[in-house]
């Protein structure tokens, strides 16, 4: 298979995960407004969740065409990205609250809720890749890459301070 098609197939499938994980979360949470607390349920709710699905799909892609070009930056791209999804997400707040006006409280906890959740999934899928990124490393370039040694609090006792 080559690198083209392969390349595409990755990126479906990155769609494919943030369309599933982002409909996990916004059916639980409708589920739990619907039922478990219906007077906190509001008639913009679908917003949200479609918010939250066309920037994952942004970031995700963001960060795959990262990953390709330069994959040394991709952990500077992904704070780009996680910066800008917080000003952008405090816009959309800003930006309801000035346009709609109704639901307000409702609207911003429930965007907060959802910015929680997707920071959480977020970190934890960027962990497991930056792992699984320095185990190819060390398969590669067999144990080569020094281990990160502890830093004790013996060294800063022996430590001279200039004052």
């Amino acid at each position: 298979m080559s690198y083209r098609k392969r390349r595409i197939r990755l990126i479906f499938r990155l769609l494919a995960m943030v369309t599933a994980v982002n409909l996990v979360v916004a059916l639980i949470a409708w589920s739990l407004m619907r039922f478990v607390w219906p007077e906190s349920y509001f008639n913009m709710f679908p917003v949200i969740p479609v918010y939250f699905w066309l920037v994952g799909l942004g970031m995700a892609l963001c960060l795959e065409f990262t990953r390709a070009e330069k994959p040394d930056a991709i952990a500077l791209a992904y704070m780009v990205a996680r910066g800008v999804k917080l000003l952008v997400t405090a816009i959309f707040i800003g930006g309801y609250a000035w346009l709609i006006h109704t639901d307000f409280k409702e609207f911003g906890l429930t965007t907060l809720a959802f910015y929680m959740i997707y920071l959480v999934l977020e970190t934890y899928t960027f962990f497991l890749y930056e792992k699984r990124l320095k185990k190819r490393r060390r398969a590669k370039e067999g144990n080569k890459i020094p281990e990160p040694e502890a830093y004790s609090a013996k060294e800063i006792e022996k430590e001279d301070i200039d004052a």
